[in-house]
């Protein structure tokens, strides 16, 4: 990401001494860096669900290890008062099993390439690389899948995202507009530079 499109790093002026900690501070800073993270994030397809439930998760976990109550339900009780969440919330995040990485949370223009590759319906030969193509409309279309796999997003409001990311090939207007979805490699550089980022902050973090 050029320096110029980076969020700006704001700090005391030359000289100064540094500004006090204080809990606005310290989610000043954090803010700055979860900044930092999403730009990274976003362009991988990972969606806010999936940092979402790590955190939360996480929060979780270190309460519990923290209050170290040995009674599970004051123990959730404990946990709701410390984090904010409610007890319903604690208890699903206790002992719900982590998702498998198959069925983690991506966005919903990959949600809708995933649901396409996979639906006989759509992709009758599993040994073609890519299914064939589709109307923008009707029973079996472009829009029934987005319908199917993104939720509330317009159809419209879909094709034109795919397009710009080059995950979907247009051709013709109107009723008679046939929809191809291309591939779109995963740029194993820019995860494998968010990695080495990640690793450098743990360290930090650890000493």
């Amino acid at each position: 990401m050029p320096a110029q499109n980076r969020p700006p790093c704001e700090g005391p002026a030359p000289g100064l001494p540094p500004a006090p900690a204080t809990p606005e501070a310290v989610l000043a800073q954090l803010a700055r860096v979860l900044g930092l993270l999403a730009m990274d994030l976003l362009p991988l397809g990972l969606a806010v669900g999936d940092v979402e439930s790590l955190l939360l998760k996480h929060y979780v976990a270190m309460a519990a290890e923290t209050l170290g109550d040995t009674d599970d339900a004051a123990t959730t009780c404990s946990i709701a008062i410390a984090t904010g969440l409610s007890r319903h919330r604690v208890n699903q995040l206790r002992h719900r099993p982590q998702a498998p990485a198959k069925t983690r949370r991506m966005n919903r223009a990959l949600r809708v390439a995933e649901g396409w590759l996979a639906d006989p319906a759509y992709h009758p030969h599993p040994n073609a690389a890519l299914p064939p193509p589709v109307p923008y409309a009707g029973p079996h279309s472009f829009c029934a899948l987005v319908r199917r796999h993104s939720g509330d997003i317009p159809p419209g409001a879909m094709r034109k995202f795919m397009v710009a990311a080059g995950m979907l090939e247009v051709a013709g207007t109107g009723p008679q507009q046939q929809l191809w979805l291309k591939t779109r490699p995963l740029d194993t550089g820019a995860l494998e530079a968010l990695a080495e980022k990640l690793e450098r902050v743990t360290k930090i973090m650890e000493a």
